[in-house]
């Protein structure tokens, strides 16, 4: 049987951090009264954006990393969001101090 090595590297460590730290920056933006597929879009697209942030700043030029870097922020931020900022409630409060 053969294996298969899947091992982190420093930057995909940050990139994970980093998509951990994301909930609660989205929902100073994020308004309470968009629907959840608009707040699922804006989530998203700030991905998309931090992805290639974090690569910038990690010094990977390949756009071959792209991939992994969104695949990594972006479950990182949701699996976060589902499994922390949501249920200590500090996301709805952020929500709710920033919204018009």
């Amino acid at each position: 049987m053969d294996t298969v090595d899947v091992t982190l590297s420093n930057a995909d460590l940050w990139t994970l951090v980093v998509g951990f730290f994301l909930p609660p920056l989205i929902a100073v933006v994020q308004q309470r009264t968009w629907t959840s597929e608009a707040k699922s879009a804006f989530m998203f697209a700030v991905c998309l954006v931090v992805a290639g942030v974090t690569l910038f700043f990690q010094g990977a030029v390949a756009w071959s990393d792209y991939p992994r870097a969104l695949l990594l922020v972006f479950v990182s931020a949701q699996a976060s969001y589902r499994g922390w900022w949501k249920p200590s409630g500090v996301t709805d409060k952020v929500e709710s101090a920033t919204s018009k």
